[in-house]
């Protein structure tokens, strides 16, 4: 027995660390240095893209949201030319809301726009991190993000002014707040979500759709989500009716007739395309194949040799890189076998539907 205690104390001790467990520098590393490496990569990647010129934007597009931040900021209303005018031609009321309070702050839109652009990228790369990680080891899941982040399309999006990072970084928010069934921050995340642009309502109904045929009925926590989805986003949509007559912004609806009306246009005009017109429902699809061929598989952004093609469609020539071709071979359709593969696994699995790691994936997949 030690001296100074009493024997009742006798089986008692007391440990006193000299030092830190083991693993714990590890440990910290895994928690704060995939953060850091993605914001890093982000930051370099922006500054790179915009050293040349730093105030500039690509499309049109942006300086419309422009106009209309600037008009509800400083003369309150939601509109382009005059308060009368009935179209809505913005497409996203969250972006436009973020510009106009900082138009009323006395910020600049144009650097504003950058950085809700930066942030929005780092914030989706993080998600997407912590959506991966149930599913791949540490460096396994950052490489991925890495490769997502890094991508010349997804920091293209990211600075031109657009919030088209801000919906896909809300996107990823509702589904990790689906996986840990955090159902008053999912409502939110899908009602900003579908503010940012009304495809959001998509992944709100999928989400609710999927939970209840995994449930076999409707829970609590579901019913929650929707009501404080529909308190955000239901007055926009609302207000869109109320004014055009219609659920979407006349910007849309006018896209979507000009798509219609080009296609049209197309297969009068142009004697191999004439077959198109008997089947109507394939031209929009292909016409996004054509335009994922030009601008995804390269075309002029990468080096020689190139593939000359002229597939008869008028004067049109399409001039493919050889690189392009060799990526699609060797990186895009390898990676796409391997998850269908995986995907099919995972169907075959009993019990998958109650796997908290895979639902989200399963979700973002539809």
């Amino acid at each position: 027995m030690d001296a100074g205690f009493p024997s009742h104390t006798k089986t008692k001790r007391t440990w006193i660390p000299t030092a830190p467990p083991p693993m714990t520098i590890t440990a910290n590393l895994s928690r704060w240095l995939p953060h850091t490496v993605i914001v890093v990569v982000i930051l370099v990647a922006s500054s790179i893209y915009l050293w040349p010129s730093p105030l500039e934007f690509p499309m049109d597009d942006t300086y419309i949201h422009f106009v209309y931040a600037e008009n509800l900021s400083e003369r309150g209303g939601l509109f382009f030319n005059n308060p009368g005018e009935k179209g809505v031609g913005s497409s996203s009321l969250l972006w436009v809301l973020i510009l106009g309070a900082g138009n009323g702050a006395g910020l600049s839109m144009h650097w504003l726009a950058k950085l809700v652009g930066i942030s929005s990228l780092a914030a989706l790369g993080i998600g997407l991190y912590y959506l991966l990680r149930p599913l791949l080891p540490i460096w396994a899941a950052l490489t991925v993000v890495l490769l997502v982040i890094s991508s010349g399309h997804m920091l293209w999006f990211a600075l031109s002014g657009m919030e088209t990072i801000l919906f896909l970084a809300l996107g990823i928010l509702a589904l990790l707040c689906y996986r840990e069934e955090r159902w008053g921050w999912l409502g939110i995340s899908l009602g900003l979500l579908a503010i940012t642009r009304l495809e959001g309502i998509i992944l709100a109904l999928v989400i609710g759709g999927f939970d209840i045929w995994r449930v076999r009925g409707i829970r609590a926590g579901l019913l929650l989500s929707a009501t404080v989805c529909g308190l955000i986003c239901c007055p926009w949509i609302l207000y869109l009716w109320q004014r055009t007559g219609y659920f979407l912004p006349t910007s849309g609806i006018g896209r979507h007739f000009s798509n219609i009306a080009a296609i049209q246009i197309a297969t009068e005009r142009i004697e191999s395309l004439a077959w198109l017109s008997r089947f109507p429902s394939l031209a929009y699809p292909l016409t996004w194949i054509g335009y994922s061929i030009e601008f995804i598989l390269g075309g002029f952004a990468l080096p020689a040799p190139y593939l000359n093609i002229n597939p008869g469609v008028g004067s049109f020539n399409y001039k493919l890189s050889i690189w392009a071709i060799l990526g699609l071979a060797t990186v895009v359709l390898p990676l796409l076998w391997i998850s269908l593969r995986r995907l099919v696994n995972v169907f075959k699995t009993p019990g998958w539907e109650k796997d908290q790691r895979v639902l989200p994936l399963i979700i973002f997949l539809f």
